[in-house]
């Protein structure tokens, strides 16, 4: 978060203090404060008084609540109480959750002169992976898993595209790589929840302009000012989509080498294609349901000619059965 030209956080750990600063998003945008928390139970008021908002922001609260409970009080029933406690802030918040359980899981069997020392380690890598630094890129690449499209393809679709009636995405062509035909992506229950948490990014501090009803993109970009989206023309146009993932995609494949422990590890947005397309040939018995979408003939007539058209609820259960692996896409919203 950017104030005044400077960088923010929007929550960290200060060392000199020894407290977790948060900038209390009740006051955005008129007025800019921030917020000292020193004990687990004003980290879990945060929580409930949505003075932190949106779900990555929750769970790194959540993290720091748990940090919290150890400088308080160094005793693990003290310690699992806080955690429960902090859960229970706010149930449905699937991140929330998950970050309480991880950093417990990190801290299990940890002797007491060490747990604050990793419990800190933990929570400012939480933080990372939870950033709200990179708004759209994470989705876009899930977007990508889930629909094997090309970036350039996803980076194009709009709203409107979206049409929840029949639970398709309707593409016309023009926006496919090859432009010859329209094309269809049925909306699998992954892909649904995916769609939904873009949306919700609307509701972040600066991100407002998301909302407007005439705003087209899918993808949008914060580069610019907020007074530039009050602008018809501005926002119509393909600079106020996101333009690319350029400085996403390190950060993505640093973290993908730590987790994996291979400081090899090689990462591009167009293994993403590949790896729909080969899994829902393994899942789907070797028939992939996207043959016709990527297909490369140049008219509807010749493929008719070449291909067994399946109907779309053929394709969607091709769809689903594919997509039901990724089961890393999960809501977001409280």
């Amino acid at each position: 978060m950017h104030i005044n030209g400077k960088a923010f956080r929007t929550i960290w750990f200060d060392k000199k203090d020894q407290t977790v600063k948060i900038i209390d998003q009740t006051k955005l945008p008129h007025k800019f404060e921030v917020i000292n928390l020193k004990t687990t139970k004003e980290a879990i008021n945060a929580i409930k008084t949505m003075k932190v908002r949106g779900a990555p922001l929750i769970g790194a609260t959540a993290a720091y609540g748990v940090v919290l409970a150890i400088m308080e009080k160094n005793d693990s029933e003290f310690i699992k109480t806080s955690c429960q406690n902090l859960i229970k802030s706010r149930p449905t918040a699937i991140n929330l959750k998950w970050a309480v359980n991880r950093m417990q899981k990190k801290l299990s069997g940890v002797n007491n002169k060490e747990v604050l020392k990793i419990a800190l380690e933990e929570a400012s890598l939480i933080c990372e992976e939870l950033s709200e630094q990179f708004p759209f890129k994470a989705e876009l690449h899930q977007f990508m898993i889930l629909t094997a499209l090309r970036k350039q393809e996803a980076l194009k679709i709009q709203k409107g595209f979206i049409n929840w009636d029949e639970r398709v995405i309707n593409i016309p062509k023009g926006i496919e790589k090859n432009r010859k035909h329209d094309q269809v992506i049925v909306i699998t229950p992954e892909l649904e929840v995916l769609i939904h948490n873009i949306f919700d990014i609307g509701d972040r501090p600066g991100l407002d302009f998301y909302k407007m009803k005439d705003f087209p993109w899918l993808f949008a970009t914060r580069k610019w000012g907020s007074y530039r989206y009050f602008n018809k023309e501005f926002r119509h146009s393909s600079k106020a989509r996101l333009g690319g993932d350029e400085n996403y995609v390190p950060e993505l494949r640093r973290l993908m080498r730590e987790k994996s422990g291979d400081p090899e590890l090689l990462y591009s947005s167009k293994v993403l294609r590949k790896t729909y397309i080969t899994l829902s040939k393994q899942r789907n018995d070797g028939r992939s349901d996207k043959v016709k979408h990527l297909s490369r003939h140049s008219s509807e007539q010749i493929l008719e000619a070449h291909y067994d058209k399946p109907s779309i609820d053929t394709i969607r259960g091709y769809a689903e059965k594919t997509s039901e692996v990724f089961n890393f896409i999960q809501r977001r919203s409280a």
